[in-house]
């Protein structure tokens, strides 16, 4: 079964202020969720079902809706369980996405004008509850960390991007509290009637001293025999990023 996938571009209504010290990339755009469902999760997906945004969560979930080849790493676990006599479903996810070196906006080769790519380690769980009747629960929760240096140096803009994915773990001029704070987390719960009509909510959260990005999102899903709908709303928490979003996308199956 084919699935052929249209996102429309979300509608943003902005005003961002600075941060103190945020990790910053080249090509940004690569950490923009690409899916509604995934939005209204707070961004949560790297245990969550497999679909066709996979390779933006975790490429290994590919695995389960067929065979694909990937220029990411990723690992993916799932088996039954019971909870408290009712059937369930545990999920484990880990993956390293934007694996690449660094690049540069001009013709220049001087490798003190390249800038890292976001490359980003994702950990996360999620347990399904079949409530009884046509009636799931699904609850997720997301760790993300920048693979880039903190602050990058000269000496970082030599090195190789292997090397500098793992100083990025130690690397934080503030000692490990700091690297605390380049830990982002998000947490979400999707309501699903007969796989059919879901509701969705989450929180997303980053430190203040490393953006200070927070919203709460709400999403609505509706999946048909040969079609499905996904709309998602984000809504900013804190008036450092006055940022809403509206995300809407299709798919369908032939």
């Amino acid at each position: 079964m084919k699935t052929h996938s249209f996102l429309f571009l979300p509608l943003l209504l902005c005003g961002m202020v600075a941060a103190q010290s945020p990790v910053t990339t080249a090509v940004p755009f690569l950490s923009i969720t690409p899916d509604a469902r995934g939005a209204g999760l707070a961004d949560c997906g790297v245990a969550s079902e497999a679909d066709a945004y996979s390779m933006y969560y975790n490429p290994a979930k590919y695995a389960f809706i067929g065979s694909n080849t990937t220029a990411d790493l990723g690992v993916y676990y799932r088996k039954p369980v019971r909870l408290g006599g009712l059937d369930a479903r545990l999920a484990l996810g880990a993956s390293i996405t934007n694996l690449g070196t660094k690049i540069g906006y001009s013709k220049d080769k001087n490798p003190y004008l390249k800038e890292f790519i976001p490359t980003t380690l994702r950990l996360g769980t999620s347990l399904k509850v079949n409530l009884g009747g046509d009636h799931a629960l699904t609850g997720m929760a997301d760790l993300t960390k920048l693979l880039v240096p903190s602050q990058p140096t000269p000496a970082t803009h030599l090195q190789s991007t292997f090397l500098c994915m793992i100083q990025s773990f130690y690397d934080a001029p503030g000692g490990f509290k700091e690297e605390l704070y380049e830990i982002n987390y998000g947490l979400g719960l999707d309501y699903a009637w007969r796989d059919m009509l879901h509701v969705r909510t989450g929180y997303f959260n980053q430190p203040a001293l490393k953006g200070n990005l927070k919203y709460l999102s709400l999403g609505l899903g509706l999946e048909l025999k040969h079609f499905g709908l996904d709309v998602c709303y984000d809504l900013s928490t804190t008036s450092t990023h006055n940022a809403d979003y509206l995300k809407v996308d299709t798919h369908f199956k032939l």
